[in-house]
């Protein structure tokens, strides 16, 4: 998810969709080597161990963390949540001549 995308999200954001969401990363994602929307120099995995703690253990969570959390895991939020994708542009059909060989 982008970072403005996830900046809109997070401050409307309720704890029991943020609690949805670790439930569906949590059962959905397969490879956790992959690298962190928020860091590349950190896996998924790493993400999650950092993230998931602070979600556990704490009554009242900070807008810059919620933030964190929905850039990082934000594709497993309900789709309502989510912006709609914009639909990609078709490029045109280049012009093509075969090539002559004489």
């Amino acid at each position: 998810m982008n970072r403005a995308d996830a900046n809109r999200i997070a401050e409307t954001v309720t704890r029991e969709q943020l609690a949805a969401m670790f439930a569906r990363a949590r059962a959905e994602i397969t490879d956790w080597t992959k690298a962190s929307p928020n860091n590349p120099a950190v896996t998924l995995g790493w993400t999650w161990n950092l993230m998931w703690p602070v979600f556990k253990n704490s009554e009242r969570l900070r807008l810059p963390i919620i933030r964190s959390m929905v850039r990082a895991f934000g594709d497993y939020l309900d789709d309502d949540l989510k912006p709609p994708k914009k639909p990609r542009r078709q490029l045109p059909v280049p012009a093509h001549q075969d090539p002559v060989f004489d």
